[in-house]
């Protein structure tokens, strides 16, 4: 007997598996969906899923030459800030977990430059890590850790005045630019004839 199920199961199974094989930056879209694999008959095309995916719908597609996949990332936020990626809202959140885990040891130490220097370098560390790891980008030319980069990190005396201190505070800044997932490839094709490039996009 058949019966038709919401592919829910099945989509948070496969994306935990691409999480543990790739990281939790890795886009859950175009991963084979194995439990699903050849019960889907969606009949979509592409102008079609083009037409929801920008209102944050992501659907589960039958290709003939790829098998099942999920083909979307997207949430439902509305502004194209990278928050409407899932992977990178599951980034941001990965970090601020760690972050909030891995720097408990900063309560009740003496709130002064000793302290945030050690903080600064640790999150600096952690976010190295995750641009190693392809988390993180920076643009060319620009260093990993600096204002344009792929992460900066001001935790000093400037964002930390007396008043601050005083109140039992500290205050860290963190900033992260997210690596976006290549959503859409366009190919331009070029005929080259003697020193003419004939191009069709």
């Amino acid at each position: 007997m058949r019966i038709n199920i919401p592919p829910d199961g099945s989509v948070q199974g496969d994306w935990s598996a691409e999480t543990r094989s790739r990281g939790v930056h890795k886009a859950p879209g175009n991963v084979p969906l194995r439990r699903l694999r050849g019960t889907v008959n969606d009949g979509i095309t592409d102008t079609e899923q083009g037409l929801v995916n920008l209102d944050g719908v992501n659907i589960v597609r039958n290709f003939a030459e790829r098998g099942v996949r999920l083909n979307g990332v997207r949430t439902l936020w509305t502004v194209n800030d990278g928050r409407h990626y899932i992977n990178i809202r599951r980034l941001l959140t990965d970090i601020r977990v760690a972050l909030l885990s891995d720097t408990q040891w900063v309560l009740f130490e003496p709130n002064n430059d000793i302290t945030r220097t050690d903080l600064s370098n640790q999150i600096e560390t952690y976010l190295f890590g995750k641009y190693q790891e392809g988390a993180l980008y920076a643009p060319d030319g620009a260093a990993p850790n600096s204002i344009n980069g792929a992460y900066y990190v001001k935790c000093d005396g400037e964002n930390n005045p007396p008043a601050t201190v005083e109140q039992g505070q500290l205050i860290c800044i963190i900033g992260v630019r997210a690596t976006p997932p290549a959503e859409f490839i366009i190919y331009n094709l070029s005929l080259i004839s003697g020193n003419v490039d004939i191009s069709e996009g």
